[in-house]
């Protein structure tokens, strides 16, 4: 525990640092709006630069539901889900009202829990003489797209309430586990995926009543959402139909699971990474699903049933749009749990450790930079 404390600490300042070097170093992305956008919607609230590199994108409209709520027409803001602005609200009036501060605080707050849970998963499933424990925190705060858990974004959140909600399974603490499968599905629409991997592994237990039960509090958080949208909207799915809004109308739900990764490696070769900043971000995505299917491959049959289930819902779920689009973000959730078995794996051979968390710190430091100067890196 300790150790996980000063590693998580020690994370946090360096993240600081190299972010705060990264926007000096690096020409601002000129076609980031966020801190114009932040300004407009919470004129009140003025960041200092080190808290202003970690509010990006997405994290203006979180802080902006977190201070006003939902609007009362389905708009692209009903595509957020309400657990982390619920929580930005709550953190917020303690702070006085500084609702984008608000939602740093609570990744930062929470990533030391999700890197203990992470440990006691590795620790349950693969007990061994404890260097695999000792590599766990660092194999979590580097995991690929390690640079959303510090940002203003539901990532640390929504691995927090996975990584809960598989222990929970490990430990037959099923109650348990479907308040966390809730949290997550109040967080994040893949959050239906893990709902899914607790009822099987219900099922394959023939617990059939508890399959039910267990799984209907799991999918309070979407349900509630949905109410209250029918309620307030007249639309039961205010969150599907917001994409209709704003700059998503090239996310359309299809079966076709490859029309994301053939269209944008044909982007990829019109636009090499070579050439801009464009096209590596392009090489992003496609390396970050070649990634989850080289590790599903290689580590499948090591996972249980219901975690297969798990890599490949939560992996298939964004290609539903027909996009790739921040499919590295997404593609943080399916290496869940074949990041327990790969930290198993690399305490055993101390020369593809030290590589692998060197490969992964490089990663996660370029990463940053790119966050923290504007540029997309999701």
């Amino acid at each position: 525990m300790r150790r996980a404390l000063v590693l998580t600490l020690v994370w946090e300042l360096v993240s600081e640092i190299v972010g705060w070097a990264g926007s000096l170093l690096i020409q601002p992305n000129k076609s980031d709006t966020t801190a114009a956008v932040a300004s407009q919607l919470l004129p009140g609230e003025h960041l200092s630069h080190f808290e202003a590199i970690w509010v990006r994108w997405d994290g203006s409209w979180y802080a902006l539901l977190g201070s006003q709520g939902y609007g009362p027409h389905v708009s692209n803001l009903d595509a957020f889900f309400p657990a982390y602005p619920l929580l930005i609200h709550i953190v917020g009036i303690p702070l006085g009202g500084r609702y984008l501060l608000a939602g740093i605080v609570i990744n930062r707050l929470l990533l030391f829990p999700t890197v203990v849970i992470f440990m006691k998963l590795v620790r349950r499933d693969e007990p061994g003489d404890g260097r695999e424990t000792e590599l766990a925190p660092l194999m979590i705060l580097l995991i690929p797209g390690a640079v959303f858990l510090l940002g203003a974004l539901t990532e640390t959140l929504f691995v927090f309430a996975c990584l809960a909600a598989m222990l929970a399974m490990r430990r037959e603490r099923w109650l348990l586990a479907g308040a966390a499968c809730a949290l997550a599905t109040g967080t994040r629409l893949p959050g239906v995926v893990l709902v899914g991997t607790l009822a099987l592994e219900l099922l394959l237990r023939r617990d059939w009543l508890r399959a039910v039960y267990c799984s209907a509090i799991g999918m309070a958080g979407i349900g509630l959402f949905s109410l209250y949208t029918l309620i307030t909207q007249h639309d039961l799915l205010g969150f599907k139909n917001a994409y209709k809004h704003g700059s998503w109308n090239d996310q359309t739900f299809t079966l076709n699971v490859l029309r994301g990764p053939l269209r944008y490696f044909h982007e990829m070769l019109a636009d090499p990474p070579t050439k801009n900043y464009g096209g590596i971000v392009t090489f992003g995505y496609l390396a970050a699903l070649a990634l989850v299917v080289v590790l599903a491959v290689l580590c499948i049959r090591r996972l249980s049933w219901p975690l297969r289930f798990f890599v490949v819902g939560t992996a298939l779920i964004p290609l539903l749009s027909g996009s790739m689009f921040s499919y590295y973000r997404y593609a943080m959730i399916p290496l869940l749990p074949m990041m327990v078995l790969a930290t198993r794996w690399l305490s055993r051979r101390p020369q593809w450790r030290d590589s692998a968390v060197l490969a992964l710190a490089s990663l996660a430091i370029f990463d940053i930079m790119a966050f923290a100067s504007g540029h997309w890196v999701s």
